[in-house]
């Protein structure tokens, strides 16, 4: 298991500012309050980085904030935005999103980590077939024992009254952090291939997202 970057000074670039999308041009940097009913009325405009956040969250959200990637995408921005929010955007140093004999995080997730998260634009994946295989693997492997699985073993929506979210419930620049940046990657690398596979895994780190964060 390769070690987690979560020195502060590593994860950030003190000496350049915050990028941003070049795709599209910063967005005005406004509070969250992180409330359901904001949440809903907000799905549809596209969501900006809290003034309150921490730079670590700054510089990952600068980079995975992509409006090309639609309106269910942004809908998960929003849901890890007020996960973090919620824990008032704690770096949370030493935490790990990693299960004991589970998956391996994909390779290009590792080498992000390990390279102190200092990428400026998005990761353009060469075999998105082969991230595909490894993210659903990873993501699949830090799921709850309880949480039930479909015939085609994604997991589905249902909540078990009482249920530990485990290593799930981290925060910070170690934890869902990691799953969006992925989907940012997987998204824009798909081009016009499709996107069912990708839609289902965004759809899912959002209801976790939502849930841990409740």
């Amino acid at each position: 298991m390769e070690e987690e970057d979560d020195d502060p000074d590593a994860a950030l670039d003190e000496e350049d500012p915050p990028a941003s999308s070049p795709a599209s041009a910063p967005s005005p940097r406004a509070p969250f309050d992180g409330d359901s009913d904001s949440l809903n009325r907000a799905r549809n405009q596209p969501p900006s980085c809290p003034a309150d956040a921490l730079p670590w969250f700054q510089n990952i959200f600068d980079v995975v904030n992509r409006p090309e990637l639609g309106d269910d995408y942004y809908h998960l921005l929003r849901a890890w935005t007020v996960l973090e929010s919620n824990h008032g955007f704690d770096i949370n140093k030493g935490a790990t999103l990693t299960v004991p004999g589970a998956p391996a995080k994909p390779t290009a997730l590792t080498a992000w980590i390990n390279g102190g998260r200092r990428a400026k634009k998005p990761i353009i994946l060469t075999e998105v077939k082969s991230f595909e295989r490894e993210m659903w693997a990873w993501w699949n492997g830090l799921q709850p024992d309880w949480r039930e699985r479909d015939a085609a073993g994604y997991p589905t929506h249902k909540m078990v009254e009482g249920g530990s979210w485990g290593v799930l419930a981290v925060n910070g620049q170690n934890g869902l952090a990691s799953a969006v940046a992925c989907l940012c990657w997987w998204g824009l690398s798909l081009g016009d291939k499709p996107r069912a596979s990708w839609a289902r895994c965004v759809a899912d780190v959002t209801w976790v997202c939502q849930h841990v964060s409740a």
